[in-house]
């Protein structure tokens, strides 16, 4: 399959990583301040926990990477067709997956993904940098609707009142009529490529989706039965999330429970669509605040378990990261 005209990546979308990380820092000194948490006595209260905590988190990323890989695969598959190199193999797309998880601390998820994609496909698919940024921008895509079609009802029925209980329902209800609905608006055209068209322009990376949403069609990576498998993994994918997310705030927050730790993930997770910091950092710990907040409880505790989980995700993410690298490095040269 021919590659089709594309845009090169703008320089400009890295000079958005500086303010992400000014107001990253000042949230996180803020949090820590307003709250008076002892990141030492958190640190030993997580000892205590440190085994199931740890092991859910690895699991479920590796999980969450895994569909990440699979999805990378069926989208390289349609555009290399036959011409898949030997590199092309679902270890060597694993590392890169979680290798942009891991970046994706220090840069948003978008810009990760679409510098440590371009990168892959250059290196080892034999296609262009610019083909990788585009693809990995469409395929995000469907990683937000995922994101979306759950959060927003949840957020707006726990701003009405509404029960933790009630606004999950509404969020996987959501999950559940989101892929019939899209078959249905398939017969009339790309509803993904017709959302991307109505992206304000403040939006960060909105140019680059709707760019990389007109690659995709020129490319015929919008074809109904593609699209509903991408739509499909990424609800998966978005589900291993909500699952480590809500699994360690059991464990970590006293009385806390599941249902509630979901809806409250669903909730705060819905933020991460602006990408306004490196990884969510500082909004997700505020967001977990105010849930605690909400629903009456010590805020304090909310926000201490939200830092703890984003520092052993990112010591979690690294190990996998290096495990990873050996396998896919093992991988490349039993091929050659």
């Amino acid at each position: 399959m021919a590659e089709p005209t594309q845009t090169r990546a703008r320089p400009r979308h890295l000079l958005l990583a500086a303010p992400g990380f000014a107001l990253a820092a000042t949230l996180i000194a803020g949090i820590v301040r307003s709250f008076g948490i002892d990141l030492a006595k958190v640190g030993a209260e997580l000892s205590d926990r440190a085994l199931p905590v740890i092991a859910i988190v690895a699991a479920c990323l590796t999980i969450q990477f895994g569909l990440s890989a699979v999805k990378w695969m069926q989208v390289y598959r349609r555009v290399a067709g036959d011409a898949v190199p030997a590199s092309g193999n679902l270890a060597v797309q694993f590392f890169y997956v979680a290798l942009s998880g891991l970046f994706a601390q220090l840069l948003t998820a978008y810009l990760a993904s679409i510098l440590v994609r371009g990168f892959a496909e250059r290196l080892h698919f034999r296609r262009r940098f610019a083909l990788g940024a585009s693809v990995s921008m469409y395929e995000q895509l469907f990683d937000a609707v995922a994101l979306g079609i759950v959060g927003a009802p949840v957020v707006a029925l726990l701003a009405l009142g509404a029960s933790p209980l009630a606004a999950l329902g509404a969020g996987l209800a959501g999950a559940l009529l989101v892929i019939p609905i899209v078959r249905l608006a398939l017969r009339a055209g790309h509803p993904l490529q017709f959302a991307a068209r109505l992206l304000p322009r403040w939006l960060p990376f909105a140019g680059a989706i709707k760019a990389s949403s007109e690659v995709a069609r020129e490319m015929e990576l919008d074809a109904p039965p593609l699209v509903t498998r991408l739509l499909a993994l990424s609800l998966l994918r978005y589900g291993a999330i909500a699952a480590r997310t809500a699994l360690v705030a059991v464990l970590l927050i006293p009385g806390l429970g599941l249902v509630s730790a979901t809806t409250g993930f669903a909730a705060i997770q819905l933020s991460a669509l602006l990408a306004l910091t490196p990884g969510n950092i500082g909004i997700t710990e505020w967001g977990w605040a105010g849930f605690g907040l909400y629903l009456g409880r010590d805020a304090a505790i909310f926000a201490a378990f939200a830092l703890t989980l984003r520092a052993v995700t990112i010591v979690v993410t690294a190990a996998i990261v290096a495990i990873a690298g050996a396998l896919a490095w093992g991988s490349l040269r039993a091929t050659r």
